[in-house]
């Protein structure tokens, strides 16, 4: 997208409808109930990621759960136990993948689930701080000229 600046030339800038995948994170979480453990329910951020396909990668890899790392779980508990297994098309927000279906071991679950979010950082910040500034400089320019037209023109 093409912006014109007062007194400057066309120039080819960002705008914030110009958005990307780096402009983005993926946020993976984990819940836990197990009847078997001190707490029963156990709460975490996995990580955060750039790509949901890293994302669905490292949650196979984490080892805090009861039953360890997801991806040492085989393939006969999950059929048994009954699992949602959404890794291969991971959702840009939304359940990435269960243990233990409803009415399974005495309703224990494992559950990771991803959202997705904006990926903010200080050069956005510095970005709305110079855009204020130069406002802020344009209208004491403009009232500057004002007040001088209305000085030259009054003797």
């Amino acid at each position: 997208m093409y912006h014109i600046h007062h007194g400057q030339k066309m120039s080819k800038k960002r705008s914030k409808d110009d958005a990307d995948d780096t402009e983005v994170c993926y946020v993976v979480t984990y819940e836990e109930w197990n009847h078997g453990l001190p707490t029963e329910t156990q709460h975490a951020v996995v990580g955060v990621f750039r790509t949901k396909e890293a994302a669905a990668a490292a949650m196979g890899e984490y080892k805090g759960t009861g039953w360890g790392a997801m991806n040492s779980v085989t393939k006969e508990d999950r059929e048994e136990f009954g699992s949602t297994d959404n890794r291969d098309n991971p959702p840009e927000n939304g359940l990435l993948f269960s243990l233990f279906a409803e009415g399974t071991s005495e309703g224990d679950f494992i559950r990771f689930h991803i959202e997705k979010f904006p990926l903010l950082d200080c050069a956005v910040e510095a970005d709305a701080k110079k855009k204020a500034k130069h406002e802020e400089e344009e209208e004491e320019e403009e009232h500057r000229a004002e007040v001088h037209f209305t000085a030259w023109g009054t003797t």
